[in-house]
């Protein structure tokens, strides 16, 4: 079955991959994708990949909307550090 992977999402983009039962655990997919021009084959968690394109982009959002708010959060931080 194909899937999009979003664990990576923030750094890699969303990646398109094939993808099968993990033998040894049920809440895990085998992978195999193209990474950088290679191969990869990959365990990850069923909630790291979305079944639909459209899934996996909105997750996506919802994580960059969501690393935005820290980053704002920790720069409104550093704005009010005073040094004396």
């Amino acid at each position: 079955m194909k899937v999009w992977i979003t664990k990576y999402a923030l750094t890699s983009g969303i990646i398109e991959a094939n993808a099968e039962q993990s033998e040894n655990a049920a809440d895990c997919l085998v992978l195999n994708y193209d990474r950088n021009g290679k191969s990869t084959i990959e365990t990850v968690l069923i909630s790291d990949c979305c079944v639909t394109r459209t899934e996996a982009v909105t997750l996506a959002e919802q994580m960059r909307q969501k690393k935005l708010a820290s980053l704002e959060k920790q720069l409104e931080r550093l704005k009010k550090l005073k040094f004396e």
